[in-house]
């Protein structure tokens, strides 16, 4: 369990974001692939979800995902950002050009996100991202491996498109706090993902921030979403469907350093958040 968590200055673990504006931006966002591609029938799944979000741009009307048995358009010229975690179908229409970019946010919480965002976020008019996506494509499309500059300005479109899902959100704005945690549970959380097959447990949390096992429950509950164990299992399950994409390390190898006993055990619990095999997921990310 890591020993750095903030103090304030009676010693005890400091439950504030930061000075003055008591904001810490632990915000992440990792861009995971993008590309422009023309559809087609490999883009036609029956019960998709992924760990990702997913922003798109089609140049004309046609494909639809559809989630819960409610078509949802993919309209030419309007941004769509599909969030994590969501189950849904997708038909990919004909000759449709799609620009995207896959995104992960591991600064945010997992469980606070499928609570806020349960169904594709369409951005239009957003004439930024329109524009943006466009000139992206472009480059892409003219056979150019993606460098430096196409990253980070991805990068800062998804920032924009994030932002703009956030404040549309109609349910009241979600809290900054659980957006990013107080502070000592983002320490906790971030060596979670740096090390997601420690042995974890609500115990050793308490220790660390210097309460009861009661009261570090309702700390991680208000503020990311989750019971620890809840957290720590949601966690492991994002950083092995990220290992399964990004490696090339066989399904038992990555079960066994992401906590699991075997790869059965890993299996049944990815289905369950997934509604799909690893081996399947590693196919059609």
């Amino acid at each position: 369990m890591p020993s750095n968590i903030p103090q304030n200055d009676q010693g005890r673990p400091s439950l504030t974001n930061g000075p003055e504006l008591g904001i810490r931006d632990m915000m992440q966002i990792t861009v995971e692939r993008l590309g422009c591609v023309v559809l087609g029938s490999n883009w036609r799944f029956a019960d998709l979800s992924s760990h990702f979000w997913r922003l798109y741009l089609h140049d004309v009307d046609g494909a639809e995902a559809i989630i819960a048995r409610r078509s949802w358009p993919l309209r030419g010229g309007h941004p769509l950002l599909i969030p994590p975690w969501l189950h849904w179908a997708s038909r990919p229409g004909h000759g449709v050009r799609q620009v995207f970019v896959h995104f992960a946010s591991p600064g945010l919480s997992d469980t606070v996100l499928r609570r806020s965002f349960q169904q594709p976020i369409d951005l239009y008019p957003a004439p930024f991202l329109v524009e943006g996506l466009s000139h992206l494509g472009e480059r892409l499309t003219a056979g150019q491996q993606p460098g430096a500059g196409d990253l980070l300005r991805a990068k800062a479109l998804v920032c924009l498109a994030l932002a703009q899902a956030c404040e549309g959100l109609t349910s009241g704005a979600i809290p900054l706090t659980q957006l990013y945690g107080l502070s000592p549970l983002r320490t906790l959380a971030a060596a979670v993902d740096a090390d997601p097959g420690a042995d974890w447990s609500t115990t050793g949390f308490a220790r660390q921030l210097g309460c009861s096992t009661d009261h570090t429950t309702r700390l991680f509950s208000r503020h990311l979403g989750a019971t620890p164990a809840r957290f720590v299992a949601e966690r492991r399950l994002v950083a092995a469907a990220r290992a399964l994409v990004a490696g090339r390390d066989d399904i038992e190898t990555i079960a066994v350093a992401h906590g699991f006993a075997n790869r059965f055990s890993f299996t049944r619990s990815f289905i369950r958040r997934f509604g799909t095999g690893p081996a399947a997921y590693r196919k059609r990310a």
